[in-house]
């Protein structure tokens, strides 16, 4: 059996899990059931020979946050090896955490439970891989994927040292960049907040970077998304369970870090979203991918009513803008949308727009008759049997600002009148 595994840094989810709204999704402990009966089976676990610095080793599932959530199960460490039998969904992958006290990090190799059960064969240290023994096609699949995703670590292990080099130097960005790192040590709560925000913006700029910190900043990229399309190739040709959890940890580490999360809810859109009826990856999944307060609102080009594709950043460039999501056939939407219409023609000039998305199904008839009835005076796109991930935003109504950003979601009348007035006549 290959002798991989998939292995996270707990210090990484951790910064995940405290930076504000970031953790709306990924720790929401009510978006998987614990229990489902008729899949649920007893999965013996056990490991043997690893590394005596564990004094326990615990159980997870995936949505679940190692510092707030209580575990599935834990086991014991006794001299290396612990043992036991624990009662696990058979269709959800399990996470089995294995931290050291006061380090900061852990290492995770991740499992589907099964009656044959599970073995985990030492040592366990940092920086190695975990070696798993389970004859089933999923558990193998976690092998192959990682020997895939580690296919490239001969090429960026040597640019990724060399950028961590010129961070210890204080040489990979500009002063200005370093004047803000070094201001966080002495500033208040508030403050640092306000520091991440600014210096999370700096390094997406190029010249936030010295000379040789863009060149190996750009090396890095272009590595990664190299590895990024190899796992997205095997994640596309392997539609299993186990690939189906890769995917949600791929979109949510782009989502965590800020990175381009279309590639991932594309291969969702294609592969995915019709495959496991009921599973309830699907729900996490589009969590991850609606759009939120402080996000930039993801792109999308649909049609007019006279087939024109628009491009939606196109039509809000440089405005205050309102998406408004509808569809003919939802009624408390059709009504929200009309009591729109008065904000739209206190406001509507230069600076500020709104643009319509109805979500229809099957054809645009109903949606071209509604459009008819109800009058709106704003550019209307229809979106016809929609993609799950443009779904999530059903009936709701975004705020956005001049550059993109989210700054509400389905405010009020009077809401959203204050907003724009604080906006556009300040």
């Amino acid at each position: 059996m290959l002798k991989h595994a998939i292995l996270y840094t707990l210090a990484a989810i951790f910064l995940a899990g405290c930076q504000g709204n970031q953790s709306r999704a990924i720790s929401d402990s009510d978006a998987l059931p614990v229990e489902r009966e008729q899949f649920m089976t007893d999965c013996p676990i056990s490991g043997t020979k690893v590394t005596k610095d564990y004094s326990k080793v615990y159980v997870y599932r995936p949505d679940q946050s190692w510092f707030r959530d209580e575990p599935v199960a834990t086991f014991k460490m006794k001299k290396g090896n612990f043992e036991g039998t624990v009662r696990l969904d058979s269709t959800l992958v399990y996470e089995l955490v294995f931290s050291v006290p006061g380090s900061g990090m852990a290492q995770v190799r991740p499992f589907v439970p099964t009656a044959k059960g599970i073995r985990i064969i030492g040592p366990v240290e940092f920086g190695e891989v975990i070696e798993l023994v389970s004859d089933t096609p999923e558990n193998d699949n976690f092998n192959r994927y990682s020997l895939i995703s580690h296919s490239m670590d001969p090429l960026s292990g040597p640019v990724e040292e060399r950028f961590m080099a010129l961070m210890e130097k204080k040489a990979l960005y500009t002063d200005a960049v370093y004047a803000l790192m070094a201001e966080e040590d002495t500033a208040s709560r508030e403050r640092r907040v306000e520091i991440w925000a600014e210096t999370d913006k700096l390094k997406k700029l190029d010249e936030s970077y010295t000379e040789a910190g863009l060149a190996v900043k750009r090396e890095l990229d272009a590595l990664n998304a190299a590895k990024d399309s190899l796992q997205g190739a095997y994640l596309l040709e392997h539609p299993m369970i186990s690939s189906f959890y890769l995917l949600y940890q791929n979109l949510r580490s782009a989502f965590v870090s800020k990175k381009d999360l279309q590639p991932w809810i594309d291969l969702y859109d294609h592969t995915y979203a019709d495959k496991f009826p009921d599973h309830p990856y699907h729900s996490i999944i589009l969590s991850l991918t609606g759009n939120q307060v402080g996000d930039s609102f993801r792109d999308f080009t649909l049609p007019d009513a006279e087939g024109v594709q628009h491009k939606l950043s196109d039509l809000t460039a440089g405005k205050l803008a309102v998406v408004d999501f509808w569809a003919s056939w939802c009624g408390s939407c059709r009504i929200r949308s009309k009591a729109l219409i008065p904000i739209y023609e206190k406001y509507a000039g230069e600076d500020f727009t709104m643009v319509g998305v109805a979500l229809e199904f099957k054809n645009d008839a109903a949606w071209r008759k509604a459009l008819e009835r109800d009058g709106y005076p704003w550019i209307n796109l229809v979106a016809i049997d929609a993609a799950p991930s443009l779904k999530a935003n059903h009936a709701k109504a975004f705020v956005l600002d001049r550059d993109g950003t989210i700054l509400a979601i389905d405010p009020t009348v009077e809401e959203l009148d204050s907003l724009l007035q604080e906006k556009l006549l300040r």
